[in-house]
């Protein structure tokens, strides 16, 4: 397997990961970088260390500044954060330039998917007390010259695909990895044929997997072994936190069991996630009376 097909499938693989985890919510990673990309034995993508990662909130109109990233992958934004940017992009508004959301990891996996393919980063800066100085005086010259092989980005990757994650201007990056799985798709559909196959069979068996699991709880609660329901409950939450079919066989579990608190606390989290649906807010309703009797 050639290097760009292989970086190809990674990238794909990623993008997917990335949007499993912000199903519930826009959440920023903020340290993207090869140490955090791990890959197993069957080749299969594993996205690690969300410590600095934040949800992604809109407050009072405008995302509110979040601080993290390895500084070879942290994206313009966050250089402009610590002043080392100010003033440098006058066509763009320095508030749209400091927030930081999944643009920002966008532009992180831009530059190590460019690593993957050719290598090295696109920028050669030796770490030391200049190096943040020297590294947005590239991204100056980046958006200045609106040129990818005047700063090394001569990559076999196509290049819509490599301006959307790096451009420099966060409006002009794909808005989530879904825009960028998109873009990957339309621009190597032959490439990727593989990891689709390879990922259609792993999502059927994940859900094979989970169907069983489900089933085993259901018989298990029927023939009254509620603990050991409740075993495969936990495991079926936190694979679909939120799904509101399993939390009320989940919480009829853990009624049966007398844990009458944390049957209330799984409604109270399920109905953040389901707020208008009508069997969780019938069953909260009936919990709550039988707590306060």
């Amino acid at each position: 397997m050639c290097i760009l097909t292989q970086a190809l499938g990674y990238a794909y693989q990623f993008c997917l990961g990335m949007e499993f985890a912000n199903r519930q919510g826009e959440i920023a990673h903020l340290d993207l970088k090869p140490e955090n990309l791990l890959i197993d034995r069957n080749e299969t993508v594993k996205v690690t260390d969300f410590g600095l990662a934040k949800m992604v909130q809109i407050r009072e109109g405008a995302v509110p500044l979040l601080s993290s990233s390895s500084w070879p992958y942290a994206p313009p934004e966050r250089l402009e954060r610590f002043g080392t940017l100010e003033n440098s992009f006058p066509m763009i508004s320095m508030n749209q330039i400091a927030s930081e959301d999944s643009r920002s990891d966008i532009f992180a996996f831009g530059l190590v998917l460019y690593e993957m393919v050719m290598g090295h980063l696109p920028f050669s800066i030796a770490p030391g007390e200049k190096f943040r100085q020297e590294l947005a005086n590239y991204y100056i010259q980046l958006y200045r010259d609106h040129t990818w092989s005047s700063v090394g980005l001569d990559s076999p990757i196509q290049p819509f695909v490599m301006s959307g994650c790096l451009a420099v201007d966060t409006r002009n990056r794909f808005r989530n990895f879904t825009d960028l799985r998109h873009a990957l798709e339309e621009a190597y559909p032959h490439l990727l044929a593989d990891s689709y196959s390879q990922l259609e069979i792993e999502r059927d068996a994940f859900n094979q997997q989970s169907d069983d699991s489900r089933r085993t709880a259901q018989g298990l609660f029927c023939i009254g072994e509620v603990s050991k329901a409740l075993h495969y409950y936990n495991m079926l939450l936190v694979r679909y936190p939120g799904d509101p079919e399993i939390a009320l066989e989940a919480v009829q579990a853990l009624y049966a069991n007398s844990q009458l608190p944390a049957a209330m606390y799984l409604l109270e989290e399920t109905l953040k996630k389901n707020p208008y649906h009508p069997e969780v807010q019938a069953a909260f309703a009936r919990l709550q009376t039988l707590l306060k009797e």
